[in-house]
């Protein structure tokens, strides 16, 4: 089985960005927005926007990057974004919903407006562009060219696309590319990072030369109030850095050693972060000081064999098919909503056991036998006639589980929510008394890959596999939400909904 179709994040993503204004109702502000109305405003992750009335997704192919997609929430009913009745939605230069000019990196519905961040590629030039597109696809329209180059380069700018990012917030579209050079050598790697006001039309960059080999590359990119956080790499070390937009000042925060990259930014100005091991959460209050929160979660599961993990020949009799586990999660994120912290705990782990055994006399193993992937999953020592295989085991859960924290490192809860996963037939995936085995000794799990805050939502990206008799396939995602509300009254998700991804 290969272990990256457990653990896909992020790519899932277009890289999407972060909310804007939200009110209460779900409707954005405007872009000069009274503070109040301003919701979570790092919610960049998600890979889908959401309009009152809808979700806006993008599904290209490989001759059309840009496919946007719009799912009605009354009717449930998926469609191109193109309201155009002759419309082939081919590519052609008149679709607004798959415009092949435009390759899109990151997407989010901002001041009634769906915006997209885009490469445009010329003969000999490429560009970065701000796109926006009407919420009923009636109109496309290009706002601004925030980087244009035309460095020779044998590399497609659009490989690693899914390293640009685009936050919109505050009336101010923040972007960050990169652009690789000869042959992706790493000294020809260019990063470059704008500012665009979305008000005057006006464009700052963070570094003296727009598109460099010398500008840092930026991780992790937040907004909260008027600042811009970011991580940038210096030497083996992370560094937090606070952009101020209001005049363009810079700040580096200053933190314990061995932080990890992973934080969280309240409406109070303190910091949670997470340093290497994941295993604590750390505060950096406003006033300077340092906070270890006392942060664990252990529970008692059962873990589960899987028999694609067992050598070809080899009876499963011979291994324990499941056994009972007391383990510590490890902390998967952390979240912020600006009031509140959400520190999350691995929903599924795996894991590796060396087993002895004498073979069967009609099991002859002469060598040792490896996988797809070349790794050793079974040894034989014909001296003893013991034999030791690798087979691999999971933990799986239904569950979300969650230590919710206030802005100043008071712990509030311990959660942990069941979410009832429906496929598009509206069969129940995740069973309703929330036995995970069932469906995995059935030939299909549910793996949670990707958990993301609002100041009045969350949503869950929930990852649905099947299992045949040589790996897992492609997988089938799914979507939860539920308000802040429920959830931290620990309810189970309401019914979830599905995008063919």
């Amino acid at each position: 089985m290969k272990r990256t179709l457990l653990f896909m994040l992020m790519l899932i993503t277009f890289a999407l960005t972060a909310c804007g204004k939200k009110s209460a109702s779900g409707k954005d502000a405007s872009l000069t927005g009274v503070t109040e109305k301003v919701a979570l405003e790092d919610y960049w992750e998600l890979p889908l926007s959401e309009s009152e009335n809808g979700y806006y997704y993008n599904r290209g192919t490989e001759s059309s990057p840009l496919g946007i997609h719009y799912v009605d929430k009354s009717t449930g009913k998926d469609i191109l974004l193109c309201n155009k009745p002759e419309c082939r939605h081919d590519g052609n230069e008149f679709c607004v919903a798959t415009n092949k000019k435009y390759n899109p990196f990151s997407m989010q519905y901002y001041d009634n407006a769906l915006y997209v961040g885009a490469i445009c590629l010329g003969e000999n030039t490429f560009e970065i562009k701000l796109i926006k597109v009407s919420p009923d696809g009636s109109s496309l329209s290009e706002v601004a060219t925030i980087f244009q180059s035309n460095l020779a380069s044998s590399s497609d700018p659009t490989m690693h696309s899914e390293q640009n990012k685009m936050i919109l917030h505050r009336g101010k579209a923040i972007f960050h590319v990169r652009i690789d050079g000869e042959a992706q050598m790493e000294d020809t790697v260019a990063f470059g990072t704008a500012i665009y006001d979305l008000n005057d039309g006006s464009v700052k960059y963070l570094d003296a030369e727009p598109i460099s080999t010398e500008n840092p590359q930026l991780e992790n990119l937040q907004a909260r109030g008027d600042d811009f956080y970011y991580v940038t790499l210096e030497g083996r070390k992370h560094v937090l850095h606070k952009y101020h937009l209001a005049d363009g000042s810079n700040e580096s925060i200053e933190l314990l050693p061995n932080f990890n990259g992973q934080y969280a930014v309240m409406n109070n100005g303190n910091v949670y972060y997470l340093r290497a091991l994941k295993k604590k959460v750390y505060l950096k209050r406003a006033d300077g000081t340092n906070q270890e929160l006392d942060v664990s979660f252990t529970m008692h599961d059962c873990i589960y064999l899987d028999p694609l993990s067992v050598p070809e020949g080899l009876p499963t009799d011979l291994i324990p098919l499941n056994t009972e586990l007391a383990y510590d999660f490890g902390i998967d994120s952390i979240a912020s909503d600006g009031e509140r912290l959400y520190v999350g705990f691995f929903s599924i782990m795996n894991f590796y056991e060396l087993i002895s055994f004498s073979l069967p006399e009609n099991l002859e193993y002469l060598t040792e036998q490896t996988d797809e992937n070349g790794r050793s999953v079974i040894w034989y020592n014909p001296l003893t006639g013991e034999a030791q295989a690798s087979v691999c085991y999971y933990a799986l859960s239904n569950y979300l589980r969650y230590s919710v924290f206030d802005a100043d490192g008071v712990e509030q809860r311990e959660l942990e929510v069941p979410i009832p996963i429906k496929d598009a037939a509206g069969e129940l995936i995740a069973p309703a008394d929330m036995v995970p085995s069932k469906d995995y000794e059935n030939g299909r799990y549910v793996c949670y890959s990707g958990t993301y805050f609002t100041a009045d939502k969350i949503f869950v990206r929930a990852s649905v596999y099947e299992k045949t008799d040589t790996s897992y396939s492609t997988p089938m995602i799914t979507y939860a939400e539920e308000s802040i509300e429920d959830f931290l009254a620990g309810k189970p998700f309401p019914e979830s909904f599905y995008l063919p991804h």
